[in-house]
């Protein structure tokens, strides 16, 4: 499945670190691309351009997107909307279902309050929780829902990586693999 992930209203100074770690959760997921709704930020690629150059893995970070442009483009070649949001429906196993059938889901992260539009632009409106919550948490639990039920992938190294993480009980190792 082609998973891609819009970021809707960052704003550069106060959401930097947040929209940094959906980024960061995105590429651990596997996600194809990481869109950030209307403003430029050459920083957030940047961030994530010196991670994969150390890590490995991809993540492609497009900025100032026309996000309702690109979310009636996306439904016109056939794919899926899920807008995250504490006021959508409560997920369960079906929606997962339906969701895991579509070849392109994009998803839907907001910062500050979401315009109507995109409430009615998705193709599901779906809540982790109806209780004020972080966007990363929701963003979670829905990816991890999304994969099969083998979990080992998320321990796996990048390809490229010039790092790798030896786990420890009591430690941090880190190994030079170059």
């Amino acid at each position: 499945m082609h998973i891609e992930i819009l970021r809707l209203g960052h704003r550069v100074i106060r959401d930097e670190r947040i929209t940094t770690h959906l980024a960061l959760l995105s590429r651990l997921f596997d996600v194809k691309k990481f869109l950030v709704s209307e403003v430029e930020d050459k920083g957030l690629k940047e961030n994530i351009k010196k991670l994969t150059d150390r890590w490995g893995g991809e993540l492609n970070i497009v900025t100032k997107v026309d996000s309702l442009k690109y979310l009636k483009n996306w439904n016109l070649d056939g794919g899926y909307i899920v807008h995250l949001t504490m006021y959508g429906q409560r997920l369960d196993g079906n929606m997962i279902k339906t969701i895991k059938n579509q070849k392109k889901v994009i998803i839907i992260v907001g910062s500050q309050k979401v315009e109507s539009t995109f409430f009615e632009i998705a193709d599901l409106n779906l809540s982790i929780g109806n209780q004020p919550h972080s966007e990363l948490s929701a963003l979670t639990i829905l990816l991890y829902e999304m994969i099969d039920k083998n979990k080992d992938f998320l321990y796996r190294d990048f390809k490229n990586s010039k790092h790798k993480i030896i786990p420890s009980k009591k430690s941090k190792t880190i190994v030079n693999v170059e």
